[in-house]
């Protein structure tokens, strides 16, 4: 699959999304059999809760042009591990400090992640991107 996203420029062409949407169709109806739905109300006559896998599937299903999307866009990624990396800065932030002292610093703080992940993006080093930030003054 690589190989012809390569070919087509990042994306696919028409028919071999097509044949990737009718693949994934089929597999959505083997999950329907592998994972049925629980019935509407259990014995107590209370909603029953669907399991993990089934509103898994269920969300699968129901968003299966949001899920295919990055055959077709350029602009959709693979994956989510940009977004992830770009939270974990300040997930590791908290874990250390438990929180910033105020929305100021909060906010100087996601500008400043902002600005690195930018720089990250287009291959700037994160000292470089530093340095750039400092006017240089004639002695």
């Amino acid at each position: 699959m690589n190989e012809a996203i390569d070919k087509a420029g990042g994306c696919l062409e028409t028919a071999p999304a097509e044949d990737f949407h009718s693949r994934y169709r089929r597999i959505l109806t083997e999950g329907e059999l592998e994972c049925p739905a629980a019935p509407p109300t259990n014995s107590d006559g209370k909603r029953a809760a669907q399991s993990k896998s089934r509103k898994l599937f269920e969300r699968l299903r129901d968003f299966e042009t949001e899920a295919l999307r990055l055959m077709t866009d350029l602009l959709v990624a693979f994956t989510n591990n940009r977004v992830e990396n770009d939270l974990r800065m300040t997930t590791v932030q908290q874990k250390i400090s438990g929180c910033h002292r105020s929305s100021e610093c909060a906010q100087i703080f996601a500008r400043i992640c902002s600005y690195l992940s930018t720089c990250q993006e287009r291959a700037i080093h994160a000292t470089e991107a530093a340095q750039s930030l400092i006017p240089l003054t004639a002695p």
